[in-house]
């Protein structure tokens, strides 16, 4: 339909993962400001969505690695914990947003691809929304800016 994709991974080991409450409360405010956008969640288990939200998201869940690193190839941005997933956007090169809490990004983190890392002080998922929300705001201007700049 013409619109960017937002793909965003938020499974992992049980203490790297943000809570779904804080999850859902950013799909609402993202698909709030951003109409030009759909959003792909990956993860093995379902999760609860927001009910005004449905159209705008498509759930991929239980599906194999090599689907999921075709999704996340034809990507724009990528929003995701400590996982394989954030590696295969970093491998691919998508612009994202990277969550840490008890792991370190500077070992764990993204490497090749315009990113930022939001890590907790305290090794915790307690990132707030608004934090992250402002992160991808961040990565989705300057991406978009710097790609018109060069044309």
């Amino acid at each position: 339909d013409g619109k960017k994709v937002f793909i965003l991974h938020m499974e992992t080991k049980q203490n790297k993962m943000w809570p779904n409450n804080n999850l859902q409360k950013l799909l609402i405010q993202f698909l709030l400001e951003f109409s030009n956008y759909n959003v792909i969640l990956l993860g093995q288990k379902q999760i609860s969505l927001p009910d005004n939200t449905q159209q705008r998201i498509i759930p991929f869940f239980g599906f194999d690695l090599s689907l999921a690193s075709a999704l996340i190839s034809y990507t724009d941005i990528f929003l995701g914990v400590d996982s394989c997933m954030l590696h295969l956007a970093d491998l691919a090169k998508i612009p994202s947003v990277g969550l840490f809490g008890p792991t370190d990004h500077q070992r764990f983190g993204f490497c090749f691809t315009r990113h930022t890392h939001i890590s907790s002080p305290n090794n915790t998922m307690d990132m707030s929304v608004e934090e992250v929300l402002r992160e991808v705001r961040t990565i989705i201007s300057t991406t978009f800016t710097n790609i018109q700049e060069e044309m």
